[in-house]
């Protein structure tokens, strides 16, 4: 999350400074910013709210728009290199949603399939000022198809883009989007046709991508080693994760990886527990995968496991979690570890 952050203050603060703005705040910020991204430590999310909060109140009406469209997949480090190495959109997707499982403090995404389409819905977080969240909304939104024209050089996708607030008087929709959104509906959401999820990468590089997900964990971004092991279980889902594996791969000793842990407040279990909630919920959102496959993607070594899994982060068992969510499963295949 550090890196995102400081990647994001800095794209803001420059922006607004190339449009005249002059705060003095901004040039320390933007310095702050800089640091923390070479040195790999945190920049507290607290400095991004302030931010966002000074843009609602004076900057410009489209500002996310334009800070989201000029987003790219390097930003996000060797992750965003794994997702540009994927074969197809769909399987870049798994490796996204991994990523931002609990990683983003702004926005919760959620991916499903459903009737022949491919429905990408944005939920801010709770108690976020109004303005604040069509901020983070719009800039989320902007970066993604910025993404998806990085990948795929599809510029006009064939989208319905509907959002739960009104249009800004003098924003230009049309300038930063593919479609003019609706406005004024129940959620925010992107609606794509399903098939797109097959659509190959331009970028696609198998040795690549086998190289990144081998030696993800020698090339750390972050001195939190509870970064370090999140972003190592976010590129090795598929194998029974072991301690002993993660601390090899992170360059340190199992008993050092542990001591380490505690001292940031957490443990390998924890951390663990936290991934696979996350990752598993996003999977069984998405409607395409069965209990078998969910359980095998985060490697769990029967599926009796994983089902007492689920129902102690839910509540439920998997097939009553999706009924009561309105989630059916469809087009369930097995999901290919070369991608």
């Amino acid at each position: 999350m550090s890196i995102y952050v400081s990647a994001t203050i800095r794209r803001y603060v420059g922006e607004l400074t190339r449009l005249g703005h002059a705060a003095p705040f901004l040039g320390e910020l933007d310095a702050l910013a800089a640091i923390a991204m070479d040195e790999g430590r945190d920049l507290p999310y607290a400095r991004l709210r302030a931010l966002f909060d000074y843009l609602v109140d004076g900057g410009p009406a489209d500002i996310g728009l334009r800070c989201g469209s000029g987003r790219r997949l390097a930003e996000l480090g060797i992750v965003g290199h794994a997702i540009a190495s994927s074969q197809t959109l769909g399987a870049a997707l798994r490796i996204a949603i991994a990523h931002n499982a609990g990683s983003d403090e702004l926005r919760q995404i959620q991916f499903q399939t459903r009737g022949g389409e491919w429905i990408v819905e944005i939920r801010t977080a709770p108690g976020l000022p109004h303005g604040v969240r069509r901020l983070v909304c719009e800039e989320w939104i902007a970066t993604f198809f910025a993404s998806l024209a990085e990948v795929t050089q599809i510029t006009r996708p064939d989208v319905r883009i509907e959002l739960d607030y009104a249009a800004l008087p003098g924003v230009d929709y049309a300038r930063w989007l593919p479609a003019t959104p609706l406005f004024g509906r129940k959620r925010c959401k992107l609606v794509f046709p399903a098939e797109l999820l097959k659509q190959r990468l331009v970028s696609y590089d198998h040795d690549m991508l086998q190289l990144i997900l081998r030696h993800f964990a020698e090339r750390p971004v972050s001195t939190s080693f509870a970064e370090k092991l999140t972003r190592y279980l976010v590129l090795n889902e598929g194998k029974p994760p072991k301690v002993a594996d993660a601390a090899a791969h992170i360059g340190v000793s199992e008993r050092t990886l542990i001591r380490r842990l505690a001292e940031e407040g957490t443990t390998y279990s924890k951390l663990l527990d936290e991934h696979r909630r996350g990752y598993a919920l996003a999977l069984a959102r998405d409607g395409q995968l069965g209990l078998k496959q969910i359980s095998a993607a985060l490697g769990y070594r029967s599926e009796q496991s994983f089902k007492r899994a689920f129902v102690n982060w839910t509540g439920k068992p998997l097939r009553q979690w999706r009924r009561d969510a309105g989630i059916g499963r469809r087009g369930a295949r097995p999901v290919d570890r070369r991608q």
